[in-house]
């Protein structure tokens, strides 16, 4: 075989590689639209982002951020719950009271069949910890990358209910 035909054959795969990552580079975000939210996504680490106003915010998970109590998360309410593409589940929490709130809570997702009040077998329950910033009387936007399959919202209704967590993760 001759040098020349070799580097050629290795060549070609070697700029289709080249290509595609120019290709990620210049254009890392995927672009959804989830009902009144504008969501994106990085092709290549997965991190999800959530259009708040102009502004691009990410859900942060720390554990060591101090939890908010269950007296404060009372008057925190949970609106406009929305499943995205690829198991996204996007929704809206807004602090009823004056004060700001800002820490760690638990966000548990519960899906259960519309014509039975009973949870799925597989996957209808789950916890996600997540860090927040609520200020007064505004409704926040989040988004949770839930690694789920998109349920059927005819045949499957989502609840969310937030929850106290601790620093330790639990």
């Amino acid at each position: 075989m001759n040098i020349g035909v070799l580097l050629r054959f290795l060549a070609v795969p070697a700029m289709i590689v080249v290509g595609y990552g120019a290709f990620l580079v210049a254009a890392p975000w995927r672009t959804l639209s989830v009902g009144d939210y504008a969501v994106r996504q990085h092709k290549l680490t997965g991190k999800v982002e959530m259009r708040n106003g102009d502004v691009w915010t990410r859900i942060a998970d720390d554990p060591y951020v101090e939890a908010l109590p269950a007296e404060k998360l009372r008057y925190v309410a949970v609106s406009n719950v929305v499943w995205g593409p690829d198991g996204l589940l996007c929704a809206r929490l807004e602090n009823r009271t004056d004060e700001p709130m800002t820490g760690r809570l638990a966000v548990r997702l519960l899906r259960k069949e519309a014509r039975r009040d009973q949870r799925l077998a597989i996957g209808g329950d789950r916890t996600f910890r997540i860090n927040l910033t609520l200020p007064p009387r505004t409704p926040v936007p989040i988004v949770l990358d839930t690694n789920l399959e998109t349920p059927d919202t005819t045949k499957v209704r989502t609840f969310l209910s937030l929850q106290p967590t601790s620093y330790s993760g639990t």
